[in-house]
């Protein structure tokens, strides 16, 4: 699937002044401002900081860009805390990077009143990051849904289009009514 050309450069640049205007901080939001709302929509509320974002957007540098049905788009440069001994990129970096961009695509197909839960996961890394990479983004993209089951895949990948990791998921889809 393709995308239009996007300006990254402003919506990295908006991605910041929001996190500036929480103090860069991620936290939980409350159930009832879930109350009538979609993924996609819960999604889009965490970017003008209507809700908070995500903690795995704090723990990996990785800004919400771009929410869609069926695909997100994070970015992020690498921080010092996140490179290894070797000067490339942590494992845990990658993984949960991927997650987040899993996680989110998926959510953006539910339902006011819908969660999902992971049953399968799977991470590759292609090549090492190296420390000096600049900005990496992590991309969910929707592969296929039922009622039940919905199928992901994510991918990092620099600002040329390399890709150095990829993940694929499939989640089950509840109504929360049920739990």
């Amino acid at each position: 699937m393709t995308y239009p050309s996007i300006d990254w450069a402003c919506r990295q640049q908006t991605s910041l002044q929001r996190a500036l205007a929480i103090d860069g901080k991620s936290g939980l939001a409350r159930m009832q401002q879930f109350v009538g709302n979609g993924g996609r929509e819960i999604l889009r509320r965490t970017m003008p900081a209507d809700l908070p974002f995500h903690s795995l957007s704090e723990v990996t540098d990785m800004r919400l860009l771009e929410v869609n049905v069926g695909h997100v788009v994070f970015d992020g440069v690498p921080l010092p805390d996140h490179i290894c001994s070797q000067s490339t990129a942590q494992l845990y970096r990658f993984a949960a990077s991927l997650d987040l961009a899993l996680g989110c695509a998926v959510q953006t197909t539910l339902q006011a009143g819908q969660s999902y839960s992971t049953a399968e996961i799977s991470f590759s890394i292609v090549r090492p990051v190296p420390y000096e990479i600049g900005t990496l983004r992590a991309v969910g993209v929707l592969l296929d849904e039922n009622r039940e089951f919905v199928r992901a895949e994510a991918y990092i990948e620099d600002e040329a289009g390399k890709r150095y990791a990829y993940a694929t998921t499939t989640s089950v889809v509840f109504d929360i009514q049920k739990i």
